[in-house]
């Protein structure tokens, strides 16, 4: 919930409750910490919670929601903030 508003978590934890969700495994895990060891030595850095999300999405094979679709350039992603409704 890191940047919800605390009147707004509840909401947020309710609207999440209507989708799946699937343990982090290794491969996953091994691959975020490839590639911030690879952005990394590039001089390049994203937040930890950005690396895992985007493993496991690609180890998924999965389409990631994000509304900062500049930190996954090789992935996937859909921009919820530019969906109708």
């Amino acid at each position: 919930m890191a940047g919800v508003a605390p009147g707004l978590r509840q909401r947020r934890r309710e609207e999440l409750g209507a989708f799946d969700f699937a343990p982090l495994e290794f491969e996953a895990a091994a691959l975020a910490g490839e590639t911030y060891a690879d952005l990394s030595a590039r001089g390049r850095r994203l937040p930890l919670p950005d690396l895992l999300q985007g493993a496991q999405a690609r180890t998924l094979g999965l389409i990631l929601a994000t509304s900062n679709p500049a930190h996954f350039p090789d992935l996937e992603v859909e921009d919820p903030r530019l969906q109708p409704g």
